[in-house]
Order: C-alpha cells, then structure tokens, then sequence
C-alpha cells in the first residue's frame, strides 16, 4: 500500500500517541487530534468513514487497528510493532445491579422503593399528589 500524506499523518499521530500514553489511539479522538494538527479529514475521506478508512489502509507499514472485544464501538490504532489487546470487561456493573433488584407488583411500589432510599432531606422536598401514585398502582 502506498503510505498517502493521510495515512503518514495518521501514523504519525498513532506513534505519538503510543509513546505518550502507552495506549491506543481511540478513532473517537482522533478527530480533535487531527483538528489540533489542522487536517480537515472529511475533506480526504469524501463520503468514506474515518472507522473503514483506516480499516482500509491499515498494513504492517503503518499502522494495526483493534477493536474492543465486548464493545465494538471502541475502535483504536496501534503501531504496526506494538502488540496490544483491549481487557474484556467482566459484565457491567450497572446490568447486574439491575438483575440483583427484587420483581415489584407495580410502578408505585417501585417508585416508593427507589426514594425509600433518600435521606430525609432529600425526601423533604418531594411532593407527589396522591392522584399519580393511585395512577401507578393501577397501570398494572
């Protein structure tokens, strides 16, 4: 593949990058780094995506391309001699919490449960008309 002065720039920034943090440069960074650097990459790429562009132009001459295991959207770019994998994530914190919280009979108990959890001054300043717990105890 011929190295363009686009995927030269690109190798460029992923190299520095790699050396400054040690890690890979994010494809949803790389936009403000190429801003900084002033490269209008819409301008190079027309209608091609910056994610199958560097997909495209990725080789052992200039630069890997990775992609998270479990999150497919965290895409990076890596030195074509760096050797480097994304941990997969044990399964988010905030799903299993959610499967930990006992079935409710209906929207106003779930609703009484979830402020049953504030301090008292917080609950101070909560005011619901009876009117819309009665329409949440009956939507069930």
């Amino acid at each position: 593949m011929e190295l363009t002065p686009f995927v030269t720039t690109l190798l460029g920034v992923t190299r520095e990058y790699w050396v400054a943090n040690q890690r890979p440069l994010l494809l949803s960074n790389l936009p403000a780094i190429l801003a900084n650097q002033q490269v209008d990459y819409r301008a190079v790429l027309g209608k091609e995506t910056l994610k199958s562009f560097v997909e495209r132009t990725s080789d052992a001459a200039s630069y890997k391309v990775i992609t998270h295991p479990v999150h497919r959207a965290k895409i990076g770019l890596v030195p074509p001699d760096v050797n480097y994998e994304f941990e997969a994530d044990s399964e988010p914190a905030q799903e299993t919490a959610l499967s930990d919280i006992a079935p409710v009979p209906n929207d106003a108990i779930a609703l009484l449960n979830i402020l049953s959890k504030l301090d008292a001054e917080d609950l101070e300043k909560i005011t619901i008309p009876v009117s819309v717990l009665a329409k949440l105890f009956k939507q069930r």
